[in-house]
């Protein structure tokens, strides 16, 4: 996702950002 000039996309594209590094940490995990 591309941020917009004034970057109205930054809370929602770093929260993105953490539940998928979230995510990615546990399948390590269990995997």
């Amino acid at each position: 996702m591309k941020l917009g000039p004034r970057g109205h996309m930054t809370l929602k594209d770093d929260a993105i950002r953490k539940i998928t590094g979230v995510r990615k940490h546990l399948l390590r995990l269990a995997g």
